[in-house]
């Protein structure tokens, strides 16, 4: 063999070589195969110090629904002799110590620590992991944001370790992408090194108007607000009373109800009874309620910059009484903790998450739409997912209220691209609007196989997934309805039928009524026999 055909030879087999050592590469990256840790919200589960656990349900025959079910006659006929007597401090305390002690053995101390030795089963930093595709970084629910962001680093070294990869993928939920955003403040552009993918399901991390509006107790109720959310959950998806001896004829009936009364301004007088009762308890019940069940870093890190001075002033004072409020000054550490997450990554949050994506990290956003919130403020009309607003969840939506839609002025004004069939919701305006979806009817604590199976879909993706090239390769689109029975999201192609539930005139509201009431006594009768 002559010299020449040697060199072109070893030539060809060095391309054929390096090419075959690049081919793995090539392929990791094509299926995006690297470990996905699942960051979940509030964790259901706190032990003591000897691994017992303590929180929730350690009493296998204890049931918090019937539990609350169970305070509502008590509520009742307390309240009604308080309207004689005045005396509501004595049916707070009547209440709350009812409520707080399910809860006192989890709470934290003056900085924001967990008293005596108590743990949400976190991960511990030198714990060995094994190679997994999967893992669910278990953290406590509790504490500081940012010292569980600290946790998570290790975290995600330990993962990268024993699977011998360059980079994880991250799937958090509610609560989750609070640590997720904490975690890429800290980080900074190292970040990126880390991380290919982000995936953000039904994100709080800019806030709740909502938590807000609890802890500054600045509570307001509205007539209307009232209406809408009694009919849908006692006539919609979630429905309050399902599996009752009457099903859905007995909710329908109440919903109707409550609509005719609307529409007869009763239940607008009976809504200045609530704003009264709630006046008569605010110093005393809310402020007890807040500081002995929800007084945790990462509920203060729900709260909406608009509402978070106000609710400090609301809860720490100067020489507490130590029994409705906590004391600043013993409190200080506490402070600290809360101050240094709320003003350098909750207000940052935009920036942060912006800047993570600029670097490389894919950032994809999944909300949720079409379910009341709890009407406790004064803009709650707006679209939600049952506990957090769906401008929120998407980082910037513009949205219609839950009845109505977006006005034809406005949908002739934008860009219909991002404009859902149903006219509720406008994307353009969010933080990313080519790569944030949208879910109707589907709760903020569901997470269904569908949904799951979508999800997967954004956090293997090699390239930033958006709303063109997750349609045009998996058919998923922007707006996508949730359904039950068929446990698959599909995309949203008319109104909301939801809507029908809500009545908006008065006859219409006699007609449903007389409706729901005939077959409310055919159901008796058929039952009866």
């Amino acid at each position: 063999m002559n010299r020449t055909l040697k060199k072109s030879l070893s030539l060809l087999l060095s391309v054929i070589l390096v090419f075959a050592l690049f081919v793995p590469c090539f392929a990791a990256l094509e299926n995006n195969n690297y470990p996905i840790i699942r960051i979940n919200g509030r964790s259901s589960l706190v032990y003591d110090k000897n691994g017992k656990q303590i929180y929730t349900n350690p009493d296998p025959s204890f049931n918090e629904v019937d539990y609350a079910k169970s305070l509502v006659p008590v509520m009742a006929k307390e309240l009604s002799k308080t309207f004689v007597t005045q005396d509501w401090e004595g049916y707070s305390h009547t209440i709350c110590d009812k409520i707080t002690p399910l809860f006192e053995m989890i709470q934290l101390d003056e900085n924001a620590d967990p008293k005596d030795g108590t743990n949400g089963g976190e991960w511990k930093v030198g714990t060995a992991l094994s190679p997994a595709s999967e893992y669910t970084f278990a953290w406590d629910w509790r504490v500081d944001p940012l010292e569980t962001a600290a946790l998570l680093k290790e975290y995600i070294k330990e993962v990268k370790r024993v699977n011998n990869c360059e980079k994880v993928n991250i799937d958090s939920r509610c609560l989750g992408s609070v640590i997720v955003t904490a975690y890429l403040y800290l980080m900074g552009d190292e970040a990126n090194d880390n991380i290919a993918n982000i995936v953000l399901y039904v994100p709080t991390v800019s806030g709740s108007q909502t938590v807000g509006a609890l802890f500054a107790n600045q509570i307001y109720f509205d007539d209307k607000a009232i209406d809408e959310f009694v009919t849908y959950y006692m006539n919609g998806p979630d429905r309050f009373l399902n599996n009752t001896e009457y099903g859905d004829e007995l909710e329908i009936f109440i919903a109707t109800f409550c609509s005719l009364l609307y529409q007869l301004k009763i239940l607008g007088y009976g809504t200045e009874m609530i704003t009264y009762v709630y006046q008569q308890l605010k110093d005393y019940m809310v402020p007890r309620l807040a500081t002995n069940i929800f007084f945790f870093p990462t509920f203060w890190a729900m709260i909406d910059d608009r509402y978070y001075e106000a609710a400090k002033v609301q809860l720490f004072k100067d020489d507490s009484d130590g029994y409705y409020t906590v004391d600043k000054n013993e409190y200080a550490g506490y402070i600290k903790k809360i101050d240094n997450y709320h003003y350098n990554v909750q207000v940052n949050c935009e920036k942060i998450l912006s800047e993570a994506k600029k670097s490389g990290i894919n950032i994809s956003v999944i909300a949720k739409y079409g379910t009341n919130l709890l009407p406790v403020e004064k803009d709650c009309r707006v679209q939600g997912d049952g506990r957090v607003e769906t401008k929120v969840l998407s980082l910037g939506a513009t949205c219609s209220n839950i009845t109505e839609t977006l006005s034809d002025e406005y949908i002739a004004s934008h860009d219909s691209k991002y404009i859902s069939a149903d006219k509720k919701i406008d994307a353009s305006t969010c933080l990313f609007p080519e790569s944030t979806w949208f879910i109707r009817d589907s709760s903020h604590a569901s997470f269904p196989n569908g949904i799951e199976k979508f999800k997967k879909t954004l956090i293997r993706s090699v390239e930033q997934p958006t709303i063109d090239n997750i349609k045009e390769e998996y058919g998923y689109t922007q707006f996508m309805t949730y359904s039950e029975e068929n446990d698959a999201v599909t995309e949203v192609t008319e109104p909301n039928p939801s809507d029908k539930l809500y009545t908006n005139d008065f006859i219409s509201a006699i007609f449903r009524f007389l409706t729901a009431l005939l077959k409310l006594i055919t159901k008796a009768m058929l039952i009866k026999k």
